[in-house]
């Protein structure tokens, strides 16, 4: 006989039947939006990165000192 102090221990087959159907509907809805955050993060690090780059072309030339033209 069990105590009523001692934790009841379920085998897997007492388990609901639930259980699964419930694992599965979660899976299926956390899948679209854990793969579009993911494309969503290639994204913008790729343009992130795009907009650095831009930025630097643009600075690059701030620092040059403007040469005199010479007219013949």
């Amino acid at each position: 006989m069990q105590s009523f102090r001692e934790p009841a221990v379920l085998s897997p087959l007492d388990l609901p039947k639930s259980l699964p159907l419930a694992v599965d509907i979660t899976v299926c809805l956390t899948t679209v939006p854990l793969l579009s955050l993911l494309l969503l993060e290639r994204t913008l690090a790729s343009a992130l990165s795009d907009l650095g780059e831009a930025s630097e072309e643009l600075f690059r030339g701030d620092r040059l000192p403007i040469l005199p033209l010479l007219e013949p």
